[in-house]
């Protein structure tokens, strides 16, 4: 370990400074502590966006952030992260049925039959 390295390692996180202190690491990485958060930052992982916002849900992003102690691009990030991977699993399901139907792969009749009594049953 490099004498650089050393001093790194051996670095606490600040409490009493609320803006962020940059540490350098190697490569495109820097490492940005806060309020005894360590937050890894690399230029490889993560890209820039800018987006409009009602002035409505702005606010509510505002309080969310200030209740939980997350900042408003974590909490838009995440909305966007779960919003995706919810679409996605809907489109791969509707491009599985598609398929399904394609290949003729339907409920008989006498299933079609069965379900509807089955409800029918459960209704009275």
């Amino acid at each position: 370990m490099s004498a650089s390295e050393s001093q790194h390692s051996q670095r606490s996180c600040p409490t009493s400074n609320p803006e962020p202190q940059p540490y350098a690491l190697s490569g495109s990485a820097s490492m940005y502590y806060n309020e005894n958060i360590a937050i890894q930052h690399s230029e490889s992982i993560m890209s820039m966006m800018s987006m409009r916002l009602p002035d409505e849900l702005s606010q509510q992003l505002e309080a969310l952030a200030l209740a939980t102690g997350r900042s408003k691009s974590f909490l838009a990030s995440q909305a966007i992260r779960d919003f995706l991977e919810r679409e996605s699993w809907q489109i791969s399901e509707i491009t599985q049925a598609i398929q399904e139907a394609n290949a003729g792969d339907f409920a008989s009749d006498e299933e079609i039959k069965a379900i509807t009594q089955r409800w029918q049953t459960n209704e009275g």
